[in-house]
């Protein structure tokens, strides 16, 4: 099944179908609930189909102390850019016949395009169809050759990647920013120093940071280990970055997953312009078939792109939760002669450690000759085999426990270790048990 195919669970009720200027209205309504949850940290262009511009100014016209001079300045520029919407259309053809089947087992006089199950197919198709919406939000590339939702516009993530080839963004501009690697570590740190080196003007606003969700579940792991003892949400939602004093919201959509770039801007700054007002249900030449047809017009854009309501970043993430994996869970050594000794294997496996495992072993008998572990090694894919010995100098059951530890990164294992002394067999020198010779 192609990675990019929509699946969707149809719930058929047992209630009869609303009416049909109803049903035609959830279909059309069925779009922008899908990318909702997206666009409602944006702003909304309803019923746009082509283009509309937006003006923005910049100047650095002042008060002057009054004289009869005139002596005018001219520092005011303007800029501008489009949202254009692009008209798109899906149709699709659909046997409903064949889900009828799968359900009742039995036949159906009543017209396909009548029937109750090709409108709950063609809501279950409305919906398929706008959850491609929010992948093109993010990742579109305009293609008017193309044949699928992600040609129709160029989305945020596109738009940011030409605008940067452009010159538009950069570092020069002030409204680029490299974080280089994210980390648990490091995550509260970066993001803070980012939203530092932006102007007084930029942080007297309030915006909405953008990133993929793991980045958000990398930010929160990330400040509990940062400030331990501090509560960090009073709702699970609230997600606000540390130092910007409430002004940066973390915010992340369907469809970013892989976005290249992260970037934080003020809500009227990123626009969505979407109209769904065309929908029909015919059938068509195959009489076994019914055919879906919708039209849309859809397109993202920036208002502008200027260092005081704009600023992204190219980020790389390594979601480092670190882990550590042992096997086995305890070791019993059994019976051990006293004075001879016996070893036991227990294998250690890293994931994203960042520091080095400390080894100690308490018990009476119990020893390990490893004392420390790299991260390097642990993290390796062949982990690390730890040797334990038990060696009792006398008889009687022992018990220990082999600790594996990082304070850094939150690992303590506590592994139970057990064994049985036994003394040796008396050497009565060749003499049997009764006292006769051999």
């Amino acid at each position: 099944m192609p990675e990019t195919q929509n699946d969707v669970i149809l719930a058929f009720a047992q209630e009869t179908a609303r009416s049909g200027d109803r049903y035609r209205s959830q279909i059309l309504e069925m779009p922008y609930v899908t990318i909702e949850p997206t666009v409602n940290r944006m702003t909304y262009v309803a019923g746009l189909q082509g283009k509309e511009t937006s003006i923005y100014m910049k100047s650095n016209a002042q008060f002057k102390p009054y004289s009869n001079t005139i002596n005018p300045t001219q520092s005011t520029t303007f800029g501008e850019r489009t949202l254009e919407t692009f008209h798109a259309h899906v149709t699709e053809d659909f046997d409903p016949m064949s889900a009828y089947r799968t359900l009742f087992h039995k036949p159906l006089s009543v017209g396909r395009i009548n029937m109750e199950i090709t409108k709950k197919i063609n809501m279950g198709t409305a919906k398929a169809v706008s959850e491609s919406l929010c992948d093109a939000i993010w990742k579109g590339r305009r293609d008017a050759a193309g044949s699928t939702t992600l040609d129709i516009c160029d989305g945020f993530d596109t738009i940011i990647a030409k605008e940067k080839a452009a010159g538009h963004i950069s570092v020069a501009n002030g409204n680029y920013f490299q974080l280089g690697n994210l980390t648990t570590y490091n995550i509260v740190d970066k993001l803070m120093l980012w939203w530092r080196r932006q102007s007084p003007k930029f942080k007297a606003q309030q915006v909405n940071l953008w990133v993929p969700e793991h980045i958000i579940e990398m930010y929160q792991d990330g400040y509990a280990i940062k400030f331990p003892t501090q509560q960090y949400n009073t709702t699970f939602d609230q997600v606000k970055l540390h130092g910007s004093h409430g002004r940066v919201t973390l915010c992340s959509a369907v469809g970013m997953e892989d976005n290249e770039h992260i970037f934080m801007t003020p809500k009227f700054n990123t626009r969505v312009g979407g109209d769904f007002n065309s929908f029909k249900v015919k059938e068509i030449d195959n009489p076994t078939l019914v055919r879906f047809y919708m039209e849309c017009f859809f397109g993202v854009d920036f208002v502008t792109l200027t260092k005081e309501y704009f600023t992204c970043a190219t980020v790389t993430s390594t979601y480092s939760e670190p882990l550590l994996s042992w096997n086995p869970e305890n070791v019993a050594f059994g019976d051990v002669t006293a004075n001879e000794t016996k070893s036991k294997t227990v294998h250690i496996a890293g994931e994203s450690l960042t520091s080095t495992l400390g080894v100690t072993v308490k018990g009476t008998g119990f020893s390990c000759a490893t004392s420390t572990v790299t991260a390097a090694n642990a993290n390796a894919a062949a982990g690390v085999d730890l040797t334990v010995v038990f060696a009792p100098t006398a008889a009687g059951e022992k018990t220990g426990t082999l600790t594996i530890a990082s304070e850094t990164d939150g690992i303590l294992v506590e592994i139970p270790l057990t064994g049985n002394g036994v003394e040796a067999p008396e050497d009565n020198g060749g003499e049997d048990p009764e006292g006769g010779e051999n």
